[in-house]
């Protein structure tokens, strides 16, 4: 396995356990003030990761942002650094011994994400290097498998999206040829011819026929 594999993966990795930090986080009732303010925290925190993050939030069952696709412009990502990194000073302000049991479990998972995610923004911006993640063909078949309430106008809205989203990815990738990694550029065209057969049929998609 190479480095840039490795890299990728861990990427990855780390945006599915920051996810799915929000559904094991304890929301057990506690009448101690720290655990009370570090699950507050956690409340702000994901509410705001969310937007940035559409995908990973409908894999763990948040529909607020299901009609977006994952931003890649300039303040998207800045606030997002910013979020991260008020984050972690509010998380270095807590006494994790303080904590229940669990809750410092969810401290040690949610503090150790954001720290590698802060860093692989920082550090190894995927908006120049990784043309997979710019293939939209997950952001659609995620909403097929796990469809919420709206999933027609879900659907429809990121499909709006893509022509533009995909204008603005070949602009990003552009801009620093020698910084792409190309195994990942050839794995996203493989992903992405394949992924174009499959938009194509979304109109004989059992759940697309039952809104006509």
């Amino acid at each position: 396995m190479s480095q840039n594999q490795t890299q990728a993966e861990a990427s990855a990795v780390t945006k599915s356990a920051v996810a799915g930090a929000a559904t094991e986080v304890n929301t057990a009732v506690s009448e101690n003030p720290v655990d009370t303010h570090f699950d507050a925290l956690c409340d702000q925190y994901y509410h705001s990761w969310f937007r940035y993050h559409p995908e990973q939030a409908v894999d763990v069952g948040v529909y607020d942002y299901a009609d977006h696709l994952t931003s890649y412009e300039h303040d998207d990502v800045g606030a997002l650094l910013v979020l991260n990194q008020k984050m972690l000073c509010a998380l270095d302000e807590l006494n994790r011994q303080h904590l229940d049991k669990n809750r410092q479990i969810d401290y040690g998972i949610i503090k150790g994400a954001i720290t590698i995610e802060l860093h692989d923004l920082e550090e190894n911006d995927w908006r120049y290097r990784n043309p997979l993640e710019y293939v939209p063909v997950n952001a659609i078949y995620q909403l097929l498998i796990h469809p919420g309430n709206n999933i027609h106008q879900a659907i429809k809205h990121r499909l709006e999206l893509i022509p533009e989203y995909l204008r603005g990815a070949k602009v990003m990738l552009s801009s620093h040829p020698e910084r792409v990694v190309p195994e990942w550029a050839a794995t996203a065209k493989d992903i992405a011819s394949a992924g174009s057969g499959f938009i194509r049929g979304l109109a004989r998609h059992p759940l697309i026929l039952a809104k006509f």
